[in-house]
């Protein structure tokens, strides 16, 4: 897919978790693909004019490749999908003839877009911490420099939180 076109984009309703973007499929035909990455639980595609593809599987999606009549499903399942499938949403064609259908029974998939300028401050990436594996303050040690105070200050709303949780627990059992 990297390095190639899309040549067809198919929306087959209009919305998943969230409703696509404005002209989603117009905006992203004929563009190429630049690169396929991940952040967090997302999956983004970049495209040559800039723009991200920001999509999440949810808790039933997949995404299914088809090479010109051949498909190649990851994983094992135990129905076999059919051609055409009831929860197929989205339709990507690539220019090399390759299919990938994007499948979600629950909806609770997504694909929005976004720009590279405004990927980091996107209000459902702006959130997230550093990669482990990918951001240099995790490879060059520097996380471990944090101050203890800061850490618990980056902390204490999570266990305030966690607290407040255990306590209606135990009022209410």
């Amino acid at each position: 897919m990297v390095g190639k076109s899309m040549t067809e984009v198919i929306l087959r309703r209009e919305n998943l978790r969230f409703p696509f973007p404005d002209n989603f499929a117009n905006r992203i035909k004929g563009n190429k693909v630049e690169s396929i990455r991940r952040r967090a639980k997302y999956l983004l595609i970049d495209l040559e004019d800039g723009q991200i593809i920001l999509s999440h599987l949810g808790m039933s999606g997949r995404m299914v490749i088809e090479n010109r009549g051949h498909s190649n499903v990851p994983g094992q399942f135990v129905l076999e999908k059919g051609m055409h499938d009831v929860h197929e949403h989205i339709v990507f064609e690539i220019d090399t003839g390759t299919t990938i259908r994007f499948s979600d029974p629950r909806r609770f998939g997504m694909m929005l877009l976004t720009t590279t300028c405004e990927f980091s401050s996107h209000k459902l990436i702006r959130h997230l911490g550093p990669e482990p594996i990918e951001d240099e303050e995790f490879c060059n040690g520097e996380v471990a420099n944090i101050s203890p105070n800061s850490a618990l200050d980056l902390l204490y709303p999570v266990v305030a939180t966690f607290a407040i949780l255990f306590e209606v627990a135990e009022i209410s059992a």
